[in-house]
């Protein structure tokens, strides 16, 4: 007699299941369930839902849940997805391998809102996998639940983890902080384990692990986004403008020297035992003076240097050198965020000595009060002209964009704050920000109609940091309808206050090509505002 083949697969009750992780958001007058993850056995695996879909309907019926609180609370789990899903499949009558309508809304990416798509995909009873040796698995034909893989793991601990890591790269982690490049990296170490499991398991489940692998690893790729050929041409202006400044500058060093007549070298004397005469007041050159070489005294910064054989002091506190760090910003600011932190000063000779702890112990040496400062291949500054910044200074102002119309929808406000951004046009990136605070929704209103970007220097700084050295270009995909935050009725004087939500693509180049990508610096999710129908302008304060 033939002996029994023992079943890969067994129903074990009449619990119907989604087979989908849904997360419901309930606020802000906004009900819908976003699909978090699809099981690899769902039922609604090939249907075409998608992570991220927004589930607002099930059978034609739209998601609702009871006003009052405790009743919401547990009707919550009363939805697709949910703990108590099972119920509300029942009192459907439907029954293992029924088909199950979806409501969903998807972005419209690349453009603007939602489109609500119906998908039909189908519930399934609760069920148990087994292998070829009737031991409880993954899924049909193994791998075995307590099996372990050639690194001596189980398979079912290493699946759950990989799970658990999928579900939030997929599912939102694209509008938080992410690097994917770095992600990427690690994600692709796992693919020889899923190749193993393929080889040793074939069947749905490996099936469904692959393509799950694949899908990460592409969102993580990043989307291709071919550049075209100029696309850099703002860097290489950017360049030509900072080498004719350098140019300037080391013009006006030379001139700088020559106008104060610097010596090249000092009299021999003992600053302690001799009069010092001969050298106060003469007007030197320290080049090289790094921050490697600084000491304190106190809760002072000196700079330390050499010249004729006497140690030079340089407070980094004093006046001039105040005025020096506040240039420097500016010129990172409009021209070039990398500096290094090495400096050729021009100084005079103080009266007074100093005396220092350095590495070679204690030292007395001339103090120095600062003239000017160069950054070397970068700029020159003279701190006592009060009419320019640094040499060539009109050089990094003269480049403006101009200001989209009062009519431009926000992802054109976007895109010219971009193109400022590209320009180093400080004003028209400050112009593209709101000069006002609105909070409305659920909470107490708030309306500051005059709340200035003050504190901006810092983050334009590193917007001009990240896109000449890291982005290439950013483009929107995708702009939201807009909604009213203050309705103009909340108070007396209330404006209407429209809010909008853009999603930005930053798009750098690799060696595979030009692809969307992320970091930690970068923001993707966008914020505008604008108040009784006016231009729109941006609320959130971001960098890039």
């Amino acid at each position: 007699m033939p002996q029994e083949t023992q079943p890969l697969e067994k129903i074990l009750s009449d619990t119907l299941q989604s087979g989908l992780k849904i997360t419901l958001v309930d606020e802000g007058g906004e009900l819908y369930g976003r699909v978090s993850w699809i099981n690899w056995d769902s039922g609604f695996r090939d249907s075409g839902l998608r992570i991220e879909d927004r589930v607002v309907g099930m059978n034609g019926v739209p998601m609702t849940l009871p006003e009052e609180p405790r009743a919401r609370r547990i009707a919550r789990d009363r939805i697709v997805g949910g703990l108590l899903e099972a119920p509300i499949f029942a009192e459907a009558g439907l029954k293992d391998g029924s088909p199950l309508k979806l409501t969903v809304l998807r972005r419209n990416v690349p453009g603007r809102g939602w489109t609500t798509l119906d998908i039909t995909g189908a519930v399934r009873a609760e069920r148990s996998y087994y292998d070829a040796e009737g031991r409880t698995a993954i899924g049909p034909g193994g791998p075995w639940k307590l099996a372990n893989d050639s690194t001596g793991n189980s398979w079912s601990g290493w699946y759950d983890r990989r799970v658990f890591d999928w579900e939030r790269i997929l599912d939102g982690r694209w509008f938080g902080t992410l690097s994917n490049r770095n992600l990427l990296t690690t994600h692709l170490e796992d693919k020889a384990q899923v190749e193993e499991a393929a080889k040793a398991f074939p069947g749905p489940f490996t099936k469904r692990l692959k393509e799950d692998f694949e899908l990460v690893a592409e969102s993580l790729r990043g989307r291709a986004a071919p550049l075209p050929a100029d696309a850099l041409a703002f860097r290489e202006e950017s360049d030509k403008i900072e080498q004719e400044i350098a140019a300037a500058g080391d013009k006006a060093w030379t001139a700088c020297l020559a106008a104060h007549d610097a010596v090249d070298d000092l009299p021999t004397l003992d600053l302690v035992r001799n009069d010092r005469t001969p050298i106060v007041g003469n007007v030197i050159a320290l080049e090289g003076v790094s921050w490697r070489n600084a000491v304190t005294d106190g809760d002072r910064s000196i700079l330390t240097t050499d010249h004729s054989g006497y140690g030079c002091f340089v407070a980094a506190d004093q006046p001039a050198m105040r005025t020096f760090f506040q240039r420097q910003a500016q010129y990172q600011a409009s021209v070039e965020p990398r500096t290094p932190e090495m400096y050729d000063l021009v100084g005079r000779i103080g009266p007074d000595t100093r005396l220092v702890i350095t590495d070679r112990g204690a030292v007395i040496g001339l103090d120095i009060d600062v003239i000017a400062v160069r950054v070397p291949g970068h700029f020159f500054t003279d701190v006592a002209n009060a009419r320019e910044a640094f040499a060539g200074a009109a050089l990094a102002s003269s480049r403006r964009i101009a200001m989209p119309p009062d009519s431009a929808s926000p992802s054109d406000v976007m895109r010219s704050y971009i193109a400022a951004v590209k320009a180093g046009d400080e004003d028209g990136w400050l112009a593209h920000y709101c000069q006002w605070t609105a909070m409305g929704g659920d909470g107490m209103p708030l309306y500051r109609p005059f709340d200035p970007y003050s504190n901006y220097m810092q983050d334009y700084t590193r917007a001009r940091d990240l896109m000449l050295h890291k982005v290439c270009h950013a483009e929107p995909v995708w702009e939201s309808d807009p909604r009213a935050i203050l309705r103009g009725d909340e108070f007396d004087g209330a404006p209407r206050v429209d809010e909008v939500t853009v999603l930005l693509d930053h798009i750098g180049r690799f060696d595979e090509g030009d692809r969307v990508f992320c970091t930690v610096e970068l923001h993707r999710v966008w914020t505008l505002q604008r108040t009784d129908g006016g231009p729109w302008r941006i609320a959130s304060r971001n960098a890039l």
